[in-house]
């Protein structure tokens, strides 16, 4: 078993650290994309960050899948290094040294993401409530009348 979770530990941090590493590049194009104000690019990056994020939810899967294998939670593949050969939870250690500031640096793209959408969204709200004039219409997602009001002069 010791042999076989070794294994697993390399391949669950090696997929790991593709997901992390396809996040930041998928992130990226979304930012540059929405910088440069490219709606097909946009569109496009997107479709890659959707795709990168089913990639990191499946690599959590996974790791779920090994705990309830173990029969205990596993919050980082450091937690199985005593049971592991030495030279491979060195590895395992050297991996995580990694992934730590990969997901830190992935946290901090979103974030900077989340910033620079809810500037855009707050411009063009405030741009179309000038430009609209005296009544203001709001609408949902689907399309249906939320409120109507008179425009703040």
């Amino acid at each position: 078993m010791t042999h076989e979770l070794a294994r697993i530990c390399r391949e669950h941090l090696a997929r790991e650290e593709e997901s992390l590493t396809a996040l930041r590049r998928a992130i990226a194009a979304v930012r540059e994309a929405w910088s440069q104000g490219s709606a097909h690019r946009l569109n496009e990056s997107i479709e890659q960050l959707g795709h990168a994020c089913r990639q990191s939810a499946e690599v959590e899967r996974q790791r779920h899948l090994l705990a309830e294998r173990l029969g205990r939670p596993i919050h980082s593949l450091s937690d199985l290094a005593t049971e592991l050969p030495a030279e491979t939870a060195l590895e395992v250690d050297r991996f995580n040294h990694r992934l730590r500031p990969l997901a830190d640096a992935v946290r901090d793209d979103l974030h900077q993401l989340h910033q620079a959408l809810r500037r855009g969204h707050s411009l063009l709200s405030s741009f179309l409530s000038q430009w609209q004039g005296e009544q203001v219409d709001r609408y949902g997602p689907t399309g249906e009348r939320l409120a109507h009001r008179e425009a703040r002069a």
